[in-house]
C-alpha cells in the first residue's frame, strides 16, 4: 500500500507529531494562516540550545528548552550541528491545516516549529495509555526540534517521510526520560526492523509510535547508529528522494 502523490505532497510541507494512530499531516497551512499563540509574541532565548521561544508561560518555555537542547545536543554528537537560530511557538491550539491530534508541527516552508502548550496537550488525556505529563511534553519538543535540525542536513532535494521520522523519533528515544523509553518500547515489544525490509509512508502513517519503536531498535543495533544516519541524510538509504 502506498501514500497518493497527492497526500506525499501534503506529507513534504508539515510533519507533525500526532497522538493517535492516525495520519499526522493534512491540508498544508495556508500562507495567511496564523498559529494561536498562548502568550507573548516576543520571542525568548533557551539558554542552552539555539531555540527563539514564542508564546506561553515560564512553564512551558521550561519543556521546550529542556528537550530542544537534548536533541539539539544528540544530533551534534552525531554530525548534524544546529542551523544559526530555530524558532518554536507554543500554541493553545493548532491552526487550521493540520490534524486535529497533532501535538506538535514542524513546518518544512516556513521553517517553523509549532508546539502545543502543556495545557492544551494535556486535554487529550493519554499517550501511549499513560495520563500526559511534561515528560512528555518534552519528549514531543524534542521530535519536532530533531526535524528542524536534520532539514538542514539532507542531501537529497526532498527527503521521504520515513527518513525525515526516522531521524527525529531516534532523537526523541534517545534523549526521553529512561522511564518513559521503557514504557514506549514496553508498549511495541514485539517490533523490530530487518534492514531488508524498512518501513514505508502507509506503515508510518498507520501507526506513528509503532514506526517509532522500530527506529529506535534499529539504531541500536551493531553499525547502525552514526553511521546510519549520515546514510539517512545522504540518501543512500530509505530510498532518497520522494517521487
Amino acid at each position: 500500500m502506498s501514500i497518493g502523490p497527492a497526500r506525499a505532497a501534503q506529507i513534504t510541507r508539515v510533519v507533525c507529531v500526532a497522538l493517535a494512530a492516525a495520519l499526522p499531516c493534512v491540508a498544508p497551512l495556508p500562507a495567511a494562516a496564523q498559529p494561536v499563540l498562548a502568550g507573548a509574541q516576543d520571542g525568548v532565548p533557551c539558554p542552552d540550545a539555539p531555540i527563539a521561544v514564542r508564546g506561553s508561560d515560564a512553564e512551558d518555555r521550561a519543556d521546550l528548552c529542556s528537550g530542544a537542547a537534548a536533541a539539539v545536543a544528540f544530533l551534534a554528537d552525531h554530525g548534524l550541528d544546529a542551523p544559526g537560530r530555530i524558532t518554536v511557538e507554543i500554541v493553545s491550539r493548532m491552526p487550521a491545516g493540520y490534524a486535529p491530534d497533532a501535538a506538535g508541527c514542524f513546518d518544512t516552508a516556513r521553517k517553523l516549529v509549532l508546539l502545543l502548550d502543556h495545557a492544551a496537550f494535556a486535554r487529550f488525556g493519554r499517550w501511549m495509555g499513560r495520563p500526559i505529563d511534561r515528560v512528555m511534553h518534552r519528549a514531543i519538543a524534542a521530535h519536532e526540534v530533531a526535524h528542524a535540525v536534520s532539514a538542514t542536513h539532507f542531501l537529497v532535494r526532498r527527503p521521504r517521510v520515513v527518513a525525515r521520522e526516522y531521524i527525529a523519533y531516534v532523537a526523541m528515544y534517545a534523549t526521553m526520560d529512561p522511564a518513559l523509553r521503557a514504557h514506549a518500547l514496553a508498549v511495541f515489544p514485539e517490533v523490530s526492523w530487518a534492514d531488508d525490509a524498512p518501513p514505508d509512508e502507509a506503515e508510518y502513517a498507520a501507526d506513528p509510535m509503532r514506526f517509532g519503536a522500530r527506529a529506535w531498535r534499529h539504531w541500536l543495533e551493531p553499525g547502525h547508529g552514526a553511521r546510519f544516519l549520515r546514510a539517512v541524510v545522504e540518501g543512500r538509504v530509505l530510498d532518497g528522494d520522494e517521487p
